[in-house]
């Protein structure tokens, strides 16, 4: 039994998404002596994975450099993820009486949206392995402007449907790419901060957003959230072009000490202070096994494709977002993260219906100041209550505190899951983010269809008491994930499925 209870594993001597970040700890000051430490603080921790001598490597980019970059994705969590998915909830109940039909049909609306985003995320996914991310958020940018163009010129349904699924299409990349992106700029003791700014925006700002636009649909009119969202989507996609660089980039594998089982660090360490040695005596590149690339000018980073980083096919790549699935672990956090999510938002899906109603009464408005609860319950979980709550009058306040509190739960989780698949399973991250899209956004398709139906049938306590079981049994899942972890990326390790069927991640075992 190791510490705190993980079980260890015999058949490898080293288990990928295992590294040693404390060598005092972890008494490997002979091994990981010679190896790339950090700096300041951080002086005595490993790098992991361990940063190459090309200039061009995301690791070796300035901290300004990767903070803009991050910086800037997360502001493209903020409009695409975080605002265009829950833009006219608040103003659900208006929409439906301009356009005379039942506020279920505007509901679908959005659930059509999803579900474009989610089946767009497998070729998302393939792309971005295959020439890079920076052309896809490129390309989702662009669509995110289209679409919002159409939202602001609608007078109809089906206008409005059309803009809706034009920005699904903007929405996928941005609700899977960026956590990956973490993973190539940032080392792991660096990644836990910044997934879990990433993981907030995702949960907490669709809330917020709820809060602005329902000042807008009350005060302006619900085309007013296209008008002004036009605006910002403009400048997000002239962001991208000028600052958020190419992140992807193909490391020898003897570098990804957090990736590869056959990792020999002492010869690693051998090899860097051999090249560090070189560059410091400015020796002839021919004695090098690679010459050390010249930086990229800042035209050259402007590039829209960079290269090709892998020689897989593309069917092959769009069927690693499916069978990533035969992994055990990766499966749990799809639906973890997933799950999670899709009970967070299909509880806003009847807020409208609910709030509207004797005894509440509430506005558009005031159902849209409702989820300022949910968002500072983000940045501090019982559906349950909630649910009871709701249904038996209990004042508006207590609900809003209660649905805050579910939140807390909800980014905990999420946090926890994406940060674990990012350090253990970094080799196909990329698959496994597309899968939690696809999968929260096909399961959220579906509840848009039933789930104001139900709670109209069932009533608010016997919805969220499911809800409430559901999340409960996602959260114990994480218990066998933890204790035998180690042990089965071991076994994954030896009996790569992907492998067998043909599909390839960019890791080497």
């Amino acid at each position: 039994m190791a510490f705190g209870g993980i079980l260890e594993d015999s058949h490898l001597p080293h288990v990928p998404g295992t590294v040693i970040l404390n060598e005092e700890a972890a008494h490997s000051e002979s091994v990981t002596g010679g190896l790339r430490h950090g700096m300041g603080r951080n002086a005595g921790v490993v790098l992991a994975p361990q940063p190459s001598e090309d200039p061009n490597d995301p690791l070796n980019w300035s901290d300004t450099k990767k903070i803009s970059i991050i910086s800037i994705l997360a502001f493209d969590v903020i409009l695409y993820a975080g605002t265009v998915g829950p833009l006219l909830n608040a103003g659900l109940s208006t929409i439906s009486h301009d356009f005379g039909v039942p506020i279920g049909d505007i509901t679908v609306i959005s659930g059509y949206q999803l579900l474009v985003a989610g089946a767009f995320g497998p070729l998302v996914c393939a792309f971005s392995r295959k020439y890079g991310k920076r052309p896809l958020f490129m390309l989702c940018s662009i669509l995110g402007v289209v679409g919002t163009v159409i939202g602001s010129a609608s007078n109809g349904l089906n206008a409005l449907l059309t803009a809706r699924v034009v920005q699904g299409f903007a929405i996928s990349a941005y609700e899977s790419l960026v956590i990956t992106a973490i993973g190539d700029l940032f080392f792991v003791h660096e990644r836990g901060l910044y997934s879990s700014i990433i993981n907030f925006l995702l949960a907490g700002i669709s809330n917020f957003s709820s809060v602005i636009t329902v000042t807008i649909v009350s005060n302006l009119g619900w085309k007013y959230l296209f008008h002004i969202l036009l605006a910002f989507v403009a400048l997000q996609l002239i962001l991208l072009i000028l600052f958020c660089l190419e992140t992807t980039y193909n490391r020898d594998k003897r570098y990804d000490t957090d990736e590869v089982a056959n990792v020999d660090l002492e010869k690693l360490a051998e090899v860097e202070h051999r090249n560090d040695t070189e560059l410091e005596k400015s020796a002839s590149s021919a004695t090098r096994a690679k010459p050390v690339p010249l930086p990229k000018t800042f035209r050259q980073e402007l590039a829209i494709l960079t290269g090709v980083y892998t020689d897989e096919n593309l069917l092959q790549l769009v069927l690693g977002s499916f069978a990533v699935w035969t992994n055990f672990t990766a499966a749990w956090v799809i639906i973890a993260v997933g799950g999670s999510t899709v009970l967070s938002v299909a509880v806003a899906f009847v807020l409208a219906q609910i709030f509207t109603l004797p005894p509440y009464n509430l506005t558009a408005a005031g159902v849209g100041y409702l989820s300022l609860g949910p968002f500072v319950g983000s940045i501090i979980g019982s559906v349950i209550a909630w649910g009871y709550m709701a249904e038996q009058g209990i004042n508006l306040y207590a609900c809003a505190t209660v649905h805050g509190i579910v939140l807390v739960g909800v980014v905990a989780i999420c946090t926890a899951a994406t940060a674990y698949a990012l350090d253990a399973y970094r080799d196909m991250s990329n698959e496994i983010f597309i899968a939690i899209m696809l999968f929260k956004n096909v399961v959220l398709y579906r509840f848009s269809e039933f789930v104001n139906n139900w709670t109209a049938f069932a009533g608010p306590f016997v919805v969220y008491s499911v809800f409430g079981g559901i999340g409960l049994a996602l959260t114990l899942a994480a218990i066998p994930v933890y204790i035998f972890g180690k042990q089965y990326r071991s076994l994954w390790a030896r009996h790569n499925l992907l492998e067998r069927m043909g599909v390839k991640t960019h890791a080497e075992v």
